[in-house]
This record gives C-alpha cells, structure tokens and sequence, in this order.
C-alpha cells in the first residue's frame, strides 16, 4: 500500500473528527452529462440555506490522464484545479489559476506516489515560494517531512511526522512551526461498527491563549447506510474559530441510492442550558 502525501499523513484520524459535523445547511446536487470526448462531465451545485449563495462546481478527465478536478463558479469568479497524469508511472502535474486572462495559473506542482515513496513539491508562478515533502513507508511504519520556503523570509517552516499503522489502528506524532508545536493523532477500530479517535496539538506553552487543541469521538455504522457520530472539541489560541469546549453529534443517512443527508448538533459545555447557544447542521445531496 502506497504511503499518503504528507498533507494527508493522519487524514484517516482527522477526518473522523472532522466529516459531517459543523452548523453548515446546504443543499447539493449532482449530475453528469452524456460522454464529452471520452468523459462524462460532472456537475455539482451548492447552496447555501444559510444565506442562499450558491456555487457551481464541475469535472471532467480524459482516457490520455488530463483531468479537470474541478472547475468552481461563485459570485467572485471561476477557479479551476487541473492535473496530468501518465506522462511516468506514479508521476502526477498539478496546476491551479482561475478561469479569465489576467491571471490563469496561480501555482503549479508535482507529485510522485509509488508502494515507498510519496513526494511533492508546489510553487506559485512568481516563484516567491515553495512547499515540498517526502514521505517513506513500509510494513505499517511512514516517516514524512516537509519544508515551506518564502523567498524574502527563506525556510519558513520544516514539519516532521511519524506514524505505524495497520488495518485496525494509526497513531502518529507530529511538529510544524519549527518544532515549536507538537501533534498527535490516534484512531482504533474496536469492531466493524466502532471506530474510536483522537487528535490533538500545542505549542510549548500548554497554556491558555497558546495553540492548543484537542478532539476526542467516535463514529459508529449503525448499518450500511448511517453513521452516528460524537465528540468533544477543544481549541484555543487560534485568529479564529475559537471553542473553550463543546460535545458534538453528527448523523450521515442514505436512505435511498441517490438521497444523502447530513445533520450536525454542538453544545457548548460553558452554557449548556441555553439552548439558543446550540448550534445546529443540515445537509441534503441529491444525485
């Protein structure tokens, strides 16, 4: 089994912790269209019952490796992500840019992905930085590395990670911000229907107004078609986004092949008898 990239290097825990919960209300459809030159276009449209702005979103990938990930419209434009593969085994070219002439490519990118090795680097094309990193695995164990370099404040981050892992549990150890903030990342399958997870991170401090973070939950498939979710949110010391603490549940049901919904409840643990300080989540997929 190839190792993640490292931007994905404890995805499998993080996004237990993260999918499905959230106040979000939207409403998304998705369709495809007939065969457009060997592929099917795929369209996706999403509104926001919040405010009711809406976005539209497409894709499209050719038999020869080019695809369009994904082309996005809203009230600020278009921006598209594309990629090419097949040019070399495991070897995949990235761009991003938005879609109008004065500003087609934003950045451009490389990734390289065989049964040992994950690598990648980005850079904008003025070149005023680059992101790259390397992750090595084998039976279980994955050690990765990154390095973020701004061309007027020069090597501006170099974030590590180690992980071992196998089919019913992943734990990894993380530091970004020059080593100045650790992480950790946990999760273990006690059965089918259970899966229980941890994540974690802080700065040296360990004190209130420093970078901390904790998330502790769980996710249990009541059948094949629903999931449950909880669990207890922490974060502090952030510009935005703050939680002093909250317990969260999160339900995903497919009640027909093409019917997805989503809902989403947090309470906040510094005022839990008002229940207008609940904040709530809804989400319906169609196609």
């Amino acid at each position: 089994m190839a190792p993640p990239l490292f931007g994905d290097f404890s995805k499998n825990v993080t996004d237990i912790l993260s999918d499905d919960f959230g106040d979000k209300k939207f409403l998304k459809v998705k369709n495809s269209t007939p065969a457009v030159l060997t592929g099917k276009v795929g369209v996706t449209s999403e509104t926001n019952l919040s405010s009711f702005a809406g976005k539209l979103s497409a894709k499209w990938k050719h038999k020869c490796g080019f695809s369009l990930d994904k082309v996005a419209f809203d009230t600020k434009g278009a921006k598209y992500e594309a990629s090419m593969s097949k040019l070399a085994k495991g070897l995949t070219v990235k761009a991003t840019g938005q879609v109008n002439t004065n500003k087609p490519l934003d950045t451009v990118g490389l990734e390289f992905v065989d049964d040992m090795v994950a690598a990648a680097c980005k850079t904008d094309t003025k070149f005023s930085g680059a992101q790259c990193s390397l992750v090595l695995g084998h039976d279980g164990v994955q050690v990765g590395g990154g390095l973020v370099f701004k061309k007027d404040d020069g090597v501006s981050d170099f974030p590590l990670a180690i992980g071992y892992g196998d089919k019913n549990f992943f734990v990894s150890a993380s530091a970004e911000d020059k080593l100045r903030k650790f992480g950790i990342a946990g999760k273990y399958t006690v059965s089918d229907e259970l899966t229980v997870a941890l994540c974690g991170s802080s700065g040296l401090e360990f004190s209130k107004g420093s970078p901390n973070k904790l998330e502790l939950g769980a996710a249990y498939k009541v059948n094949g078609t629903t999931t449950a979710k909880c669990k207890y949110a922490f974060v502090d010391g952030q510009k935005s986004g703050n939680n002093p603490g909250s317990l969260e549940a999160a339900v995903n049901a497919s009640p027909l092949k093409a019917v997805n919904l989503v809902c989403g409840l947090a309470i906040p643990l510094s005022d839990v008898a008002s229940v207008g300080s609940y904040k709530y989540g809804a989400g319906i997929t169609l196609g």
